[in-house]
């Protein structure tokens, strides 16, 4: 049988080898996870490791999945939950440096670009933009 667990970064338990929370947020492609008992229901089990017992028979449905979450999601979450307990060291001097280069870029982005289209669009217009590609095609 599985040792499962629900949302391990929320519990702190990195002891189980099949997260119950994780498995359904793949599995929902992104849609609300909601809480366990919502996800008891949507399987029609009353327990965490039948639940777990049938995500796993349906990440073995879709193989690139399973790998993505036993492979990835599962050693990531320890890592995740370690960053967001412990948090991380910033060089704060580095990191001002590539802002300041990034806004020097997109400045000089926006000039060829207002260069190219002759200065008369809103680059951040998507209906501008459109109208000047399909007019300039």
């Amino acid at each position: 049988m599985i040792k499962a667990v629900w949302d391990s970064k929320a519990s702190g338990n990195f002891e189980s080898d099949f997260d119950s929370f994780i498995a359904e947020s793949l599995l929902l492609e992104g849609k609300s996870v909601g809480n366990l008992e919502d996800a008891l229901i949507r399987y029609k089990v009353s327990t965490l490791p039948e639940l777990a017992d049938k995500q796993k028979e349906k990440l073995k449905e879709y193989p690139k999945l399973e790998k993505l979450f036993y492979e990835i999601e599962m050693p990531l979450a320890k890592v995740l939950w370690k960053m967001q307990e412990k948090g991380i060291l910033l060089d704060t001097k580095q990191l001002s440096k590539v802002g300041q280069n990034i806004d020097s870029l997109l400045v000089s982005v926006k000039e060829e670009i207002a260069k190219d289209t002759g200065g008369g669009i809103n680059i951040n217009s998507p209906m501008q933009l459109g109208n000047f590609l399909v007019d300039k095609n």
